[in-house]
């Protein structure tokens, strides 16, 4: 199976900030994909993630789909948040996977996708 990570990212998905920010958002979920992979309990913390957020009064409609997606199994969300179509795009905008990756991972993918030092390529590194 083809690391995650490695698949390239398309050069003409960085034309504007919108688009930069949805390639950042796949690459961090295509890392949060592989930490689900390696554990799969990980997808208790976005069922929770919705539950507290709910109880905060907040209530967003992709909530349910994502509650579906999840109730659908590990391949189904792995599919889901490392799609490159608009689709995956707007439900990563509502994305229940908060806290699963690191602040060093988090920093290490905002950082390589500032204006300047944006690099089309492998996506390893980023864990670093």
């Amino acid at each position: 199976m083809e690391k995650i990570l490695d698949k390239n990212i398309e050069s003409n998905l960085f034309v504007s900030d919108h688009n930069r920010i949805d390639t950042r958002s796949l690459v961090m979920h295509r890392v949060i994909a592989e930490k689900l992979m390696q554990n799969p309990e990980l997808l208790q913390k976005a069922k929770d993630n919705i539950k507290r957020w709910r109880m905060q009064g907040v209530e967003v409609s992709a909530f349910k789909e994502w509650e579906n997606i999840i109730d659908s199994g590990l391949n189904n969300v792995i599919r889901i948040i490392t799609a490159n179509t608009e689709e995956s795009a707007r439900l990563r905008q509502s994305t229940p996977f908060t806290g699963i990756l690191t602040p060093k991972e988090r920093k290490n993918i905002y950082e390589s996708f500032t204006i300047g030092t944006y690099n089309k390529g492998s996506w390893s590194d980023i864990k670093r």
